[in-house]
């Protein structure tokens, strides 16, 4: 236990809320810039504001035990002014679960008024247009209109242009895969088992027949985390102003320990995960740096100003090294060195402020929470300012991170490679095949359920000279699950589960056309009348080298990391098979979909579709057999083939 955090607590037991903790103003202090800066541009990323709880599953539990020993006459005057709290926050909730409070409202006005305070020439004296970009959840929309209506009532004549959408979701709630959050819950469950605290202590406060309390909330740890839960949405619901004060100091600090714990693990510049966390947060540090560059390059926006969540904060502050809140602490480490109560409260807030002189030279300093920070292991120009130069180099990636791909010759006008790299934080495994569209032909083959095989054993008993996996399909039937084509014949259609992915189709037609069109099962067979061989699959993405994000980025098919296979061209008339190898911690990862586009960018395509993935995802060449990983026998081999209905192959 830290006596210095314990204390932070006893002082003010809302703070053992963390990420659910109102946030607390502060008397700000302003560095002077150097002599002739002037500010120029800001760039901020704020969370949404105080709100209701997301995951309300306690409210009946607690409601039910603490009314039914009211109803017995058992409840204590404490345990009397607990239930009206409880039902207070259940009232405000109002079944409503995750939405912006007045108080939430009050606290981005109140932000939006400081910034412009502190930097309101940017805004009157700049080109008074600004991006606003926001997440798609309601409680980043009102939080962003709190701000900007702030900010226009302050300074009239500004014009707003608002970007909000799937991508822009993506950006502001990414979050660790699958696999990283499944061992940031171990690290934090066996914390869990360590040093219990007395759950005990709550039954004589709250009521006059202790044993009998117990007896109706049946598990004591479960009752003392739902007291702790409703206690932390009372300051943001405005209902109460300590409802932590019903627990024991020791009950509330664990459940600080842990969820604190938990929140640096899962999207901090951890030891055991920092890298691959900073990794997924790239996108949104690149859009962040290059609206920046290009603002101070001559484009059209004085401010961007984006509205999010709380996981890519707290990556943020990690990825540019802010001092105290983004330093590389491991899990032992996190209650000693980030117990600050300001680090991740509701409505926090961090921004990029630009100052140029007149020779035109540009600084940046960096503002958590109102407070200006310094950047670890990197000098500044002077106090907090430091070179924008400077900070795009170390920052913004440029090049390839795939580095230089060498293609191999695979005879036949076949080229191959197979590529490992650290990509996004983490190791990445790919392989791809590429060939002139002119001078190959693709083809759909889809076996019979009983002929059904390797992607492999399919491509060698037709002959081929490279091959891929197909679309999805039925595991246990092994039959499509998309519209499938193949010699003119239509084998499968795309059914109603599959929709959520398969947005898109590729079509062979004379001359070996290949295109990648946008589609629907209804409109799948209409699209493909030309076409002696296609098949449908997804998402799409890439269309013309730009990145597609389908409507459906909460999924975990999306959002987490999975072996890929992905079918593409270039402008240049190659046609491209490409899979990237996943769940082989430290030698392939996988990808997620936003991911996944950006590889098949890096490898070369300008239009790509997502085909099936997992286990069933395989790359064969005839000259070197299976060229990639999959999955299927969990080793890292190129032994483990998932039997499948139908493949893409070239001749």
């Amino acid at each position: 236990m830290n006596p210095a955090a314990l204390e932070m607590l006893r002082e003010n037991p809302n703070r053992s809320a963390v990420n659910c903790h109102v946030y607390q103003f502060i008397d700000e202090t302003r560095t002077p810039a150097p002599k002739g800066y002037k500010p120029v541009y800001i760039s901020h990323y704020g969370r949404h504001g105080s709100r209701t709880d997301g995951y309300p599953y306690e409210y009946d539990y607690l409601t039910e035990v603490l009314r039914q020993a009211d109803k017995e006459g058992i409840l204590t005057t404490e345990g009397k002014e607990l239930l009206e709290e409880v039902r207070g926050v259940v009232k405000v909730w109002d079944r409503s679960p995750g939405h912006l409070t007045k108080l939430g409202e009050k606290e981005h006005a109140e932000l939006a008024r400081r910034m412009y305070a502190a930097y309101g020439d940017v805004f009157r004296k700049g080109s008074r247009k600004v991006r606003v970009v926001a997440s798609t959840i309601p409680r980043s929309i009102l939080s962003m209109s709190a701000f900007t209506n702030t900010l226009q009532s302050r300074c009239k004549g500004l014009e707003f242009t608002y970007v909000s959408g799937d991508r822009e979701y993506q950006f502001m709630d990414n979050k660790g895969s699958y696999y990283h959050s499944r061992a940031t819950r171990r690290l934090t469950d066996s914390l869990k088992q360590c040093n219990l605290p007395d759950f005990e202590a709550v039954y004589p406060r709250l009521f006059t027949n202790p044993a009998r309390g117990r007896e109706l909330s049946v598990d004591p740890a479960r009752f003392n985390t739902s007291i702790w839960t409703t206690a932390c949405f009372m300051e943001p619901s405005g209902v109460g102003s300590n409802g932590f004060r019903h627990l024991g100091e020791d009950v509330i600090y664990y459940k600080w320990d842990n969820l604190l714990r938990l929140m640096y693990v899962r999207h901090g510049n951890s030891v055991e995960f920092g890298e691959d966390r900073m990794g997924r947060l790239y996108p949104l540090a690149e859009d962040m740096l290059l609206s920046a560059d290009k603002a101070l390059s001559g484009g059209e926006f004085c401010a961007d100003l984006y509205f999010g969540h709380d996981c890519p904060l707290i990556a943020l502050a990690g990825y540019f090294g802010l001092e105290d809140v983004g330093a590389r602490l491991s899990f032992d480490e996190i209650p000693y060195k980030w117990a600050d109560p300001r680090n991740i409260t509701l409505a926090t807030n961090m921004q990029m402020i630009f100052y140029r002189n007149s020779a035109g030279k540009v600084l940046v300093k960096f503002v958590y929470n109102g407070v200006e920070r310094h950047l670890i292991g990197m000098d500044a120009v002077q106090t907090v300012y430091y070179d924008w130069n400077a900070v795009k180099s170390r920052f913004l990636k440029t090049g390839n991170p795939l580095g230089t791909i060498e293609w191999k010759s695979a005879g036949n006008g076949i080229e191959y490679t197979v590529v490992q790299a650290p990509v996004f934080g983490v190791m990445q495994c790919v392989s791809a095949v590429r060939f002139k569209a002119s001078e190959h032909v693709v083809d759909v083959i889809d076996a019979p359920e009983e002929l059904a095989d390797s992607t492999s054993a399919l491509a060698l008993r037709e002959g081929a000279l490279a091959a891929i996996n197909g679309s999805y399909f039925n595991v246990k039937k092994l039959t499509p699950v998309t519209f499938v084509k193949d010699a003119g014949v239509q084998k499968g259609t795309t059914t109603k589960d599959e929709t959520f992915r398969t947005d898109g189709m590729i079509t062979l037609a004379s001359g070996n056309n290949m295109r990648i069109l946008r589609c629907t099962p209804e409109t799948a067979l209409q699209y493909s009348a030309d076409a002696e061989e296609a098949l449908a699959a997804g998402p799409i993405l890439l269309v013309d080298g730009r990145e597609i994000v389908s409507d459906w980025p909460k999924s975990s098919f999306y959002t987490n990391r999975h072996p890929r296979s992905i079918v593409g061209s270039d402008d240049e008339g190659r046609i491209y098979f490409m899979v990237i190898d996943g769940r082989f911690a430290g030698r392939g990862w996988g990808a997620s979909i936003s991911e996944t586009a950006q590889l098949a960018r890096m490898v070369g395509m300008t239009d790509a579709l997502n085909l099936d993935g997992g286990g069933s995802s395989t790359l064969w060449v005839n000259c070197a057999g299976v060229i990639n990983h999959p999955y299927d026998n969990q080793r890292f081999d190129g032994f483990g083939q998932r039997i499948v209905p139908n493949i893409l192959v070239v001749r």
